[in-house]
């Protein structure tokens, strides 16, 4: 083979080894959301501070939303609900998940437990990433039960401001 082959050979290799390597490293818009909810490092988690509308009005200005890695996540009201029996702030856990549907991010939360109290009927329901700035900040809609309160859901719409996310462990791979 001559120097100009070999060169072209060489040439064409290199380019095969790039594109190979940068479709290898792409995040879809899961493993993107994922990033941002628990940070970018196994074994994380966040606390994001929000503030919760339900029909436009302010109901709750300090609740917490934790995600963590393993997929479960906790929500604390900053005060009592009065439609519930419990007569502290409710602590919620459960689990999440992403996925994409009509080409909208969707996280279907699976509330389990409120405080130490195990939740029998296990129904998950929807909301919907309206979006973020990939930072710190994002916004989402759902259609939230109430715990202990089959008959009454919430049309609820939250925007978020998260805290660093933490977790020491290898960056994920995908």
């Amino acid at each position: 083979m001559n120097k100009v082959g070999m060169t072209f050979c060489k040439l064409g290799m290199g380019i095969l080894v790039m594109t190979i390597s940068c479709v290898s490293v792409a995040k879809t818009p899961i493993d993107q959301t994922l990033d941002f909810l628990v940070g970018p490092n196994m074994g994380g988690w966040r606390n994001f501070k929000c503030r919760e509308a339900i029909n436009e009005k302010v109901t709750d200005e300090h609740a917490s939303y934790i995600f963590y890695d393993d997929g479960s996540y906790s929500r604390l009201s900053s005060h009592p609900d009065p439609r519930t029996r419990f007569l502290q702030p409710l602590n919620v856990r459960g689990t999440f998940r992403l996925k994409i549907a009509n080409g909208l991010l969707i996280v279907t939360f699976t509330d389990e437990f409120v405080g130490e109290v195990y939740l029998n009927d296990h129904k998950p329901y929807d909301a919907v990433l309206i979006g973020t700035d990939n930072n710190d900040t994002m916004a989402m809609m759902m259609d939230r039960p109430v715990p202990e309160r089959p008959d009454i859901r919430e049309r609820l719409r939250l925007v978020c401001i998260g805290d660093q996310p933490s977790g020491r462990g290898p960056q994920r791979s995908y």
